[in-house]
């Protein structure tokens, strides 16, 4: 198993730098998500550290995925609270449906 996917895979908590690096972005970015509203950390230690769980980690995958396609912050934050990471097939599917009845009404009719 590589680095990467190791720590990908632990349970303890992971800390700023860690998923920046990850991720292949500034611990700036990571930041940027918190003060968003978008991704939060589970806890902040007395001395202000930002860590991260399990899920919370994940969450960061979706919104990366989601950025990569042009997805918008404030987009993404009205989604998330709907995204259950134990079962992102079926809460993609629910979205595809959504986003398919949105573009069929955007389509012009009778043309």
């Amino acid at each position: 198993m590589t680095e990467g996917a190791a720590m990908k895979y632990k349970l303890d908590d992971y800390k700023v730098g860690e998923i920046a690096k990850f991720y292949g972005v500034s611990v700036d970015t990571v930041r940027f998500y918190d003060r968003k509203g978008v991704l939060k950390p589970e806890k902040k230690s007395d001395n202000n550290y930002r860590t991260y769980n399990k899920e919370e980690f994940i969450s960061m995958d979706y919104i990366m995925r989601l950025r990569s396609l042009g997805i918008s912050i404030e987009n993404i934050k009205k989604w998330l609270p709907t995204y259950h990471w134990k079962n992102p097939w079926k809460w993609s599917a629910k979205q595809s449906v959504k986003l398919k009845r949105r573009s069929d009404s955007w389509k012009i009719k009778g043309g």
